[in-house]
């Protein structure tokens, strides 16, 4: 690759868990370490996406303060390193960055559902799952990720309760270019485009959305959902690219909505929905009836092409979290209530799938375990059925802590592995972040858990407004020490103060000014979101590097032993 013909391309890295040290780099992609010196290490940080190689080497130029040509020299010769290594894209860009293959697109369910029996290509309405603006996400969406629940329920209840044709596209797990999206809309130009957005794919929506209306030659209404859109809906309307936006769950409001207007009626009385009015400019949000019967829902429609959809499928048992833990906005999305469905209707549901061979399945619940009888009951019904089924959930450790009998009815009806939500090492830390947890609960979770037979895999914050120094040092020690005790898989991650969090909203109203708060591109669990580049982001950079490697390297062999005793790693263990 010439690099020297390529002055205006934009690198970015394609990982994020690098650390300065002594004035030099190092890189992990979680298989090997790179070291850089300290020329290269500066080229590498300058590359974000929005430098171009032009850019780069003016930049290093007037760091050394050397001759052009020389630097030129060193910038190409170090970017193509990390272009030959896998470190970075040379020519990024957020929305179409891996689009340089003309792979053929996977139209999900477009010729399965969507056309419904006819010879018409053109369709209603599209739905879009924007990609990650980072190369490692995308990845694993692409190899690890199991089809959306949200959509598979929008889609359920548009073909249960509408004629309308639709189709799914999930750009988060493959490729596409700017031609094969021209082409792909010029062809079935539907009448409404919709994208389901997470905060780390917002942007990117955004981007889609503009992208289409400058290029597509037709008029199409633009909506979005999903967890972002609900909770900073005013902001998204106020861009003016989106004409509605669906706040919460939204099967009863697409039904409404696609109703209304395939029969040319007012939209803007659909509940559920926000949007600007014309007349006055003013914001209006109809405000839905929660729906409490979760057993009328429809099973959510599931494409069982993708490449871990053929072995494995999650399951929505409930829905809400009734917590308010300050780093997470479970509880905001869901008013901290908490609702969920019957024991026979989630039975029904996962018998659909195991009649059709698939025995792997996820609960993707906030917690599982609110209610161990209820839990308790589920495993009985899977025994008397005889379902011979691997699965997994999330549970609180207060709940694990006290009822090893209903972790025991679990690991007898195929449960393999539990995700605890640790989070701090101090009794302290977990009462300021509101977790409502203590070490002792921890470590007696994961005694009982352990016991019985289950494997654990746990997620731990580091970096809170206000937390030193020694508090992260006291989290991480505390992880070190339960993989010492335990064979447990750990997580640690930086903060992000995700829209909808207690703290964010404590950072906004002090105007904290340290914490990236709004360029959600660049929002990440691997490195500080507060103080980009100065002395204090590298000293807790190099902090966290350190002690993520030697926990990552533990978790290395816990995964090997896994594979070793339970067949939920089945096919190189594309789950996890």
């Amino acid at each position: 690759m010439n690099l020297t013909e390529y002055g205006n391309f934009k690198p970015q890295k394609c990982y994020n868990l690098w650390t300065k040290e002594n004035n030099n780099g190092i890189i992990s992609n979680y298989n090997k370490i790179f070291s850089l010196n300290e020329t290269a290490f500066d080229i590498w940080n300058l590359i974000n996406g929005s430098r171009n190689i032009n850019d780069i080497i003016n930049e290093i130029t007037n760091i050394y303060d050397t001759n052009y040509t020389d630097v030129k020299k060193d910038c190409i010769t170090t970017l193509k390193y990390f272009h030959e290594n896998n470190l970075a894209i040379i020519d990024y860009d957020p929305l179409f960055k891996l689009g340089k293959k003309n792979k053929k697109i996977d139209f999900s369910l477009y010729e399965q559902c969507a056309v419904r029996n006819t010879e018409e290509k053109e369709i209603d309405i599209l739905l879009i799952t924007p990609p990650s603006p980072k190369y490692e996400a995308n990845v694993l969406e692409k190899n690890y990720s199991a089809f959306p629940l949200g959509i598979g329920y929008l889609l359920a209840a548009l073909n249960k309760y509408t004629s309308v044709k639709y189709a799914y596209l999930n750009l988060r797990s493959q490729i596409i270019t700017e031609k094969q999206i021209n082409d792909l809309l010029n062809k079935i130009k539907p009448s409404i485009i919709g994208i389901s957005c997470m905060t780390e794919n917002y942007l990117n929506g955004i981007r889609l959305i503009k992208y289409i209306k400058e290029t597509v030659n037709y008029p199409f209404l633009a909506i979005a959902g999903g967890p972002h859109i609900s909770l900073c809906y005013p902001d998204i309307l106020n861009e003016k690219i989106i004409d509605y936006c669906f706040i919460g769950e939204s099967e009863s409001s697409i039904v409404n909505f696609m109703t209304k207007y395939k029969n040319n009626q007012d939209v803007g009385t659909v509940k559920g929905i926000a949007y600007i009015n014309k007349n006055n400019n003013n914001i209006c949000f109809n405000k839905n009836e929660e729906n409490n019967n979760l057993d009328s829902l429809e099973f959510p429609i599931i494409d069982n092409r993708t490449k871990i959809g053929k072995y494995f499928v999650t399951i929505s048992g409930s829905r809400g979290c009734p917590f308010s833990c300050k780093f997470c906005a479970a509880g905001k999305l869901s008013g901290c209530k908490y609702r969920f469905r019957s024991i026979n209707n989630i039975i029904e549901e996962i018998n659909t799938h195991y009649k059709k061979g698939i025995k792997n399945f996820g609960f993707i619940d906030d917690t599982i375990t609110v209610f161990p009888e209820r839990v308790k009951e589920l495993c009985k019904i899977i025994k008397e059925r005889n379902m011979e089924i691997l699965w997994n959930a999330e549970s609180r450790v207060d709940v694990a802590a006290k009822d090893k009998d209903m972790l025991k009815e679990m690991y007898s009806c195929g449960c393999r592995m539990l995700q605890f939500g640790i989070e701090a090492g101090t009794n302290s830390k977990l009462i300021e972040i509101k977790k409502n947890i203590t070490i002792n609960q921890i470590e007696k979770a994961l005694d009982n858990a352990f016991d019985v037979g289950l494997q654990i895999s746990g997620t731990m914050v580091v970096g809170l407004p206000n937390e030193n120094e020694e508090s992260i040092i006291k989290t991480f020690e505390f992880a070190e020490t339960l993989q010492k005790n335990y064979p447990i898989n750990i997580v640690v991650g930086w903060f992000v103060p995700y829209p909808g969090t207690l703290y964010r909203d404590e950072l906004l109203s002090n105007n904290n000014q340290n914490y990236n708060l709004f360029d959600f591109d660049i929002f990440t669990t691997l490195h500080p979101n507060f103080n980009y580049g100065s002395e204090e982001f590298y000293k807790y950079q190099n902090l966290y590097f350190n002690h993520m490697i030697k926990i990552m390297k533990n978790n290395t062999s816990i995964l090997k032993d896994l594979e070793l005793h339970t067949s939920f790693f089945d096919n190189k263990n594309e789950y996890n």
